[in-house]
């Protein structure tokens, strides 16, 4: 998810985003979240996207983070509501 460029923006009025590469490398930040299940996410714009594992750097750093293991293959947004 990307994070809100206004540190002063309350959370409840922060747009849920996700900024990622496709597989062919092209850069990509969506529209808002508006439903997710498992590894399927659909944006406010319609778009439906699959999520693939991420990169192991960026594991390693939730993991460190949360302190905990997450369930990349099924629920990789799991705290997002």
């Amino acid at each position: 998810m990307d994070a809100p460029s206004d540190p002063y923006l309350a959370p409840e009025l922060v747009q849920r985003t996700i900024v990622g590469e496709r597989e062919d490398g092209k850069r990509v930040r969506t529209s808002q979240i508006i439903a997710i299940s498992g590894t399927s996410v659909t944006t406010e714009s319609g778009s439906e996207y699959k999520l693939l594992k991420p990169k192991d750097d960026y594991i390693q750093f939730v993991e460190e983070y949360y302190d905990e293991k997450w369930d990349w293959e099924n629920n990789p947004l799991r705290y997002i509501k």
